[in-house]
């Protein structure tokens, strides 16, 4: 894993955001985290990294976001070559799905 890692999260909710966030945090993994609201944020924000700001370790990447879809955003960073090479997963309500289990099974999240 890189020296410091980072995770770009590109979800329109803010409510899944923070609980991505406090998901995060729980585990005490140091990674930050940087997070979009849509495919163009997320694109310029990944065409802005440098040496200062690398490129992400991984991006978690809903698939539905509004009037856009996250595949979009998938084409475009596959056909690039400065992020063709990203790790780059779904995360369709993710924290909710995580939060959910979390209760139904008494574990604190």
């Amino acid at each position: 894993m890189a020296a410091n890692p980072a995770i770009l999260l590109i979800e329109d909710s803010p409510g899944e955001c923070e609980l991505f966030r406090a998901a995060l945090k729980e585990t005490g993994v140091a990674v930050s985290l940087h997070t979009e609201s849509s495919t163009e944020q997320a694109f310029r924000f990944l065409a802005k990294a440098d040496g200062a700001t690398p490129l992400p370790s991984l991006i978690l990447l809903d698939l539905k976001l509004g009037k856009q879809h996250g595949l979009d955003l998938l084409r475009r960073l596959r056909g690039d070559a400065r992020t063709r090479h990203l790790l780059v997963a779904p995360a369709r309500n993710y924290a909710s799905r995580v939060s959910s289990t979390c209760e139904h099974s008494g574990q604190r999240m």
